[in-house]
């Protein structure tokens, strides 16, 4: 008996919510060589768009009916040479970052292992790493590294969101955010510089106004933690808002105690400079990698992954918890 190498789905019949599971379920049980035919009712372009995201360069797309009534795709698993054991290498990398290997030189060798990850195949591979045993702190070492090998080829597969969009909002008040930052970074290397409370006195109040406006940005949090991480969760994409959330705890902490240091600073010059840089200096560095890890692997494995049906729900939730005292004045119409 000859084993026929396509494997049909009919999804007509199907609710839509059990369809995508449906089709990964059979798509993850192929062996390479093999074809998926699916058969549905609408075009299913999205669907081309999430493999492109979590499959890069291991499928073949070809329509065999486009319309009007059912559209017929045939989706074929090809193998992906030189990539066939890239999991363990990427584990082996950090293997070696964790023992304190040449640091410059195991980050070209993860260069190598991480190329080609996309955000969406990105998330999933953390996802297989904590269940075999990884730290999240181990996790967020290989982000880090992967946000280096991100920042060479950004623009390559980058979706932007229209004005309006809930990511749009969010990425606008990321770029607030950072313009803080950037003060706050100015205001520590004149503290640092000047020697004596008195000389930094003069800029108290632009420091509390920059501490204020973080505190602030809780808003933008809640949303991220009440809506985008569940919609992210219900797809499947379970420890990067997993690490974004601890990551929002220990920002939280650092940001009260700036505002703190603003609303009661130390008489003693010293007492006050390790104040500042022991917040400040982790919120400039930390929060900066956490913004860009936000904009360009878990937004962008949002854009990739949620329907259009998801998007309409995710801007009525975050309307209703609401936005910062900073968000551009815009994104509160609609």
């Amino acid at each position: 008996m000859i084993e026929t190498t396509v494997e049909k789905l009919d999804l007509r019949s199907m609710h839509p919510f059990e369809r995508h599971d449906k089709i990964f379920e059979v798509w993850n049980g192929l062996k390479a060589g093999r074809t998926l035919e699916i058969t549905n009712d609408h075009d299913p372009k999205p669907l081309r768009y999430q493999f492109q995201a979590e499959y890069p360069n291991t499928f073949e797309w070809e329509y065999k009916q486009q319309g009007p009534k059912d559209w017929v795709v045939q989706i074929k698993k090809v193998a992906c040479p030189g990539n066939i054991d890239q999991k363990s290498r990427i584990k082996e990398v950090f293997r070696k970052l964790h023992s304190g290997g040449d640091i410059s030189a195991i980050k070209n060798e993860a260069k190598q292992a991480l190329k080609g990850i996309g955000p969406t195949e990105m998330a999933a591979l953390e996802q297989e790493l904590i269940k075999e045993g990884m730290s999240r702190d181990e996790i967020m070492k290989l982000c880090d590294v992967h946000l280096e090998v991100m920042a060479e080829n950004l623009q390559t597969d980058q979706i932007i969101p229209e004005q309006g969009h809930p990511i749009h909002t969010m990425m606008e008040e990321h770029k607030v955010i950072l313009g803080y930052l950037d003060k706050l970074e100015k205001i520590i290397a004149m503290a640092k510089n000047n020697g004596t409370i008195d000389g930094v006195r003069r800029r108290i109040a632009d420091l509390g106004h920059i501490a204020h406006h973080l505190v602030e940005a809780e808003k933008h949090y809640q949303r991220e933690e009440e809506v985008i991480f569940p919609m992210l969760e219900k797809y499947g994409i379970t420890e990067p808002p997993e690490i974004m959330k601890l990551e929002h705890v220990e920002l939280r902490k650092r940001k009260k105690s700036l505002y703190e240091i603003t609303q009661n600073p130390p008489d003693n010059y010293e007492k006050f400079l390790k104040g500042l840089e022991d917040a400040g200096e982790y919120i400039v560095r930390e929060l900066a990698k956490h913004i860009f890890k936000e904009d360009n692997i878990l937004y962008q494995a949002a854009l990739k992954t949620f329907k259009p049906e998801d998007w309409a729900e995710i801007k009525k939730k975050c309307d209703k918890i609401g936005y910062c005292c900073f968000t551009p004045h815009y994104q509160h119409i609609n």
